[in-house]
């Protein structure tokens, strides 16, 4: 310290600090700022102009001035260094044309399309524009946001125009812009809106009343989130898909989002099961658990162990069978029956050299104690055969594993 301080190291440690905050407040955030700013204030010129117009004029004003942010951003794009702030502004376009279609059908001051099937057709159509663009430009923060925002007007919108068959569609459109462009970043997105529009569906299904409710009906919705999860879990089986998204740069993302996609459907699918007919029976139990564990069996011979979504999808499944499990009404069926699915569970993981199928059936072996303890207090005549069946399951499992 008590040295002189020289100008040239000085000068050095200035050149090496890392600068990478001040860059993105700069040239990141401060730009997003601005485009919000902006859009705010469009929206009170529209807010304004709504008093002295009719609702033709709002949606024709909207939307002009949607697209000439669109136009001014691809404009900016071209002339360096204004190149960095072309992405927000086209963002913030896209978003007003997005929302000035949404309001021209739910509000009553801008409101000149009548028909809910055509406003579905023109937020998609808006949406396939911004997803479209977003690709062509090669931008990773519009093609979030546009994903997104559409998404999120689903959520908010009314159940004519917020279908099932909507948000399988955009899911589908997610997956593949994932995989043509290499960057599995849509797809954690997609899983979260996905799921959130879900909602009031799995709300109105499990509040049907009693003498509506049948095992088709129940079929009819849960066949819509089925086939959004098989989707996405058998997304990586598929060679192209495969070769695109399990690199070190995406790996990472692509294992979160099939991770959350395992657990909030076997979240939501037992539990639209479970109360829609007021219990997880086996049978229902043993037909949802197959969809996770016949994926998870194709995972330990095609893809890597490392990945959380490869042992996340086996765990959920035997979570579910064994609620199922728990649920039968005979203590000793049950009791047996949980022993026969821990024994198999076990075996699979032993055979497959897997280890979250062998830990979890290992669980399960170990909590077959728990279960003779509640059995064998019911009478003594069951704490006889309580304790015939674990012995006979305890010899089992001392022969498997000599």
């Amino acid at each position: 310290l008590n040295e002189p301080i020289k100008t040239e190291k000085v000068t050095e440690w200035i050149k090496n600090m890392d600068l990478s905050t001040e860059q993105f407040i700069g040239e990141r955030l401060l730009h997003y700022v601005g485009i919000t700013i902006l859009a705010i204030g469009i929206g009170f010129f529209l807010v304004w102009r709504a008093a002295h117009t009719g609702p033709l004029e709002k949606v024709f004003s909207a939307a002009a001035a949607g697209a000439v942010l669109v136009g001014l951003g691809e404009w900016l794009k071209r002339r360096p260094p204004y190149d960095k702030i072309s992405n927000g502004i086209i963002g913030g376009g896209w978003a007003i044309l997005y929302l000035t279609a949404f309001a021209s059908h739910h509000f009553d001051a801008t409101k000149v399309v009548a028909s809910p099937a055509l406003e579905l057709g023109l937020l998609l159509l808006v949406a396939a524009g911004m997803i479209a663009h977003s690709i062509m430009i090669g931008s990773k923060a519009l093609r979030l946001f546009s994903f997104g925002l559409t998404y999120f007007v689903l959520l908010i919108a009314s159940d004519g125009v917020a279908l099932p068959q909507v948000f399988l569609i955009l899911l589908a459109a997610s997956t593949l812009v994932s995989v043509e462009t290499g960057h599995a970043d849509i797809l954690l997105v997609s899983v979260v809106g996905f799921y959130a529009n879900f909602v009031p569906i799995w709300h109105r299904l499990v509040t049907t009343p009693e003498a509506s409710r049948s095992l088709s009906h129940f079929l009819g919705q849960f066949s819509w989130l089925a086939e959004g999860y098989l989707l996405l879990a058998l997304l990586p089986l598929l060679p192209r898909a495969k070769d695109r998204l399990l690199k070190p740069e995406s790996e990472p993302t692509l294992d979160a989002a099939l991770s959350l996609n395992t657990v909030l459907f076997g979240v939501m699918g037992a539990g639209m099961g479970g109360t829609y007919f007021h219990t997880l029976s086996l049978k229902r139990a043993l037909a949802l658990s197959l969809l996770f564990d016949l994926p998870g069996l194709a995972y330990v011979f095609t893809l890597p162990r490392r990945l959380t979504f490869t042992s996340a999808a086996p765990v959920v499944g035997l979570l579910i069978l064994a609620g199922g499990i728990f649920n039968m009404p005979s203590p000793m069926t049950k009791m047996l029956v949980w022993m026969a699915a821990a024994a198999v569970w076990t075996w699979i993981g032993l055979l497959l050299d897997h280890k979250s199928w062998r830990v979890s059936g290992l669980v399960m072996a170990m909590l077959t104690f728990v279960l003779y303890f509640s059995v064998a207090r019911v009478s003594h005549d069951q704490r006889h055969a309580a304790s015939a069946a674990l012995f006979y399951f305890s010899a089992a499992s001392y022969l498997a594993s000599r």
